[in-house]
């Protein structure tokens, strides 16, 4: 119960800061924006800023920490078992 409840504190975290990276930047763009832009009806300009650079920057940082994270462990546990994973 209380592994769960970490786990939905931690999505709720990576979701309020996947927000604030879409929100700030040079340009501040409020959540109305941001909803209006995804939805494809924002103005040209915030849609310009959240898709060509803020969305993907977001993703690629999310992606980039879940390969990191998922070669930090393959690493562990080579230390662990002494060998590559699928490799015995």
């Amino acid at each position: 119960m209380k592994m769960r409840r970490v786990l939905l504190a931690l999505a709720l975290l990576l979701v309020l800061v996947a927000v604030a990276g879409l929100c700030i930047g040079s340009v501040r763009l409020s959540l109305a924006q941001i909803t209006a832009a995804l939805m494809g009806k924002g103005d040209e300009s915030a849609n310009i800023i959240l898709w060509q650079i803020r969305l993907p920057r977001v993703l690629a940082g999310i992606l980039a920490e879940s390969v990191c994270r998922f070669r930090q462990l393959e690493l562990d546990m080579e230390k662990q078992t002494g060998s590559k994973w699928g490799k015995e």
